[in-house]
């Protein structure tokens, strides 16, 4: 059994964000129909496409797994009477369009929310419901910009820079996903529904709550550092042997660093008085840091990871993604996994950071194409006949395309 199977859910997200959100749901047993319009939304057009079946999206098939798929015209009054009538034995709704286009739609929280009052319904987008950006489109990359996020990445010296992650779309997506997790326990608690929101501005805001502590403390605009931490020194990467090799290095411990010096053969650095506390090597640092970098240019990365963690030092090799999918502790933990999905064919996927002794949560079940599951759901669900069925097709409410 999975963890959160017996919970029914009503998917209308697209692109990303509440995407993932649906996807850790989906990967967790949840029940969820995926809520597309005729022919698909926007993210089976975005590549990578797979190698196998031309311009078919494998990022739509890795988000979009564990899922039914119903493809319905909400704008026909038949389409939205066949989303009143799931909603009735819904648990969530999921959305992640902008403000007021489910309302527009009569599929807002208010109309659902009045057929199902023990309804969660959530949404997510750039900047919420309330605010002077909130009637603006933003993406992961604005919200990164405007948030404080970008300002506080990069080197002292140049501008600032984004992470090498859509972070807003997948941190957001999890906030939704935790957030919802509560307003469930709320209502099991007391039959009461509520609507939740998240917004990924406020999402990205939260991170940056060490600059904000700083500032408070301060007064003080706080710089970028590259990857040197302000707190403790060294913590930093550095370069070693082999072609755009480096290692991650984190010391926080006086007794860390005496351990450093001694496995580098260094032992002069540990009683030098420059270097000889935290908050000495912090003031020193641009000293001390090129004389680290001169000790561990020519190490072999993974010796020196192995010789350092066993001396209990914290120390990481910077990996590719090449060597990740071999990578033996992500292949115990079960991250690397892979997926043979009828839209695009195998590929390589990131497992679930969850884990649970008792339950499983493992098996990945193909994504569907637009409208595959609709006689399914209609018939099953709904106890449409075929007849009802057919009609619907014939005026469009319903579809069923491969691409």
């Amino acid at each position: 059994m999975k963890p959160l199977e017996g919970i029914k859910i009503l998917d209308f997200t697209h692109a990303y964000s509440a995407v993932y959100t649906g996807m850790q749901f989906a990967d967790l047993g949840a029940d969820i129909i995926k809520i597309e319009r005729l022919g698909g939304e926007q993210s089976r057009d975005w590549m990578p496409f797979s190698k196998d079946y031309n311009n078919r999206s494998t990022y739509y098939a890795t988000f979009n797994r564990n899922r039914l798929n119903l493809a319905v015209n909400t704008k026909l009054d038949e389409g939205k009477e066949i989303i009143y009538q799931l909603v009735k034995d819904a648990d969530v709704v999921l959305v992640n369009m902008r403000n007021g286009a489910m309302d527009n739609l009569k599929l807002g929280y208010e109309d659902l929310h009045a057929i199902n009052p023990k309804l969660v319904y959530a949404t997510l987008n750039g900047y919420g419901s309330k605010g002077p950006l909130s009637p603006f489109k933003a993406y992961d990359n604005i919200c990164s910009a405007y948030s404080g996020i970008m300002y506080a990445t990069g080197r002292e010296d140049q501008p600032p820079m984004k992470l090498g992650i859509s972070i807003g779309d997948n941190y957001a997506g999890l906030n939704m996903f935790s957030s919802v997790m509560t307003a469930l326990y709320h209502a099991q608690m007391t039959g009461e529904g509520q609507l939740v929101e998240i917004a990924m501005m406020d999402s990205l805001f939260g991170l940056v709550d060490k600059q904000i502590l700083e500032y408070s403390m301060t007064g003080e605009e706080p710089a970028r550092h590259g990857n040197a931490n302000t707190q403790y020194a060294p913590e930093d990467i550095f370069a070693v042997a082999g072609e755009d090799n480096n290692v991650a290095l984190s010391i926080r411990s006086e007794e860390e660093w005496k351990r450093f010096c001694d496995v580098m053969y260094h032992n002069e650095w540990a009683v030098d008085e420059r270097f000889a506390t935290n908050e000495l090597r912090k003031a020193n640092y641009a000293e001390l840091r090129p004389l680290i970098a001169d000790a561990l240019r020519e190490e072999d990365r993974d010796a020196l990871q192995d010789k350092l963690n066993h001396a209990g030092v914290p120390c990481g090799a910077g990996m590719r993604v090449s060597e990740l999918i071999r990578e033996p502790q992500l292949l115990e933990r079960h991250m690397i996994r892979y997926q043979n999905d009828m839209q695009v064919g195998p590929l390589l996927t990131a497992g679930l950071p969850m884990k649970f002794s008792d339950t499983v949560a493992d098996e990945i079940k193909s994504s569907r194409f637009p409208g595959m599951d609709n006689e399914k759901i209609l018939s099953e669900r709904l106890g449409y006949s075929d007849e009802k069925i057919q009609e619907l097709k014939d005026k469009q409410v319903i579809g069923f395309t491969t691409r």
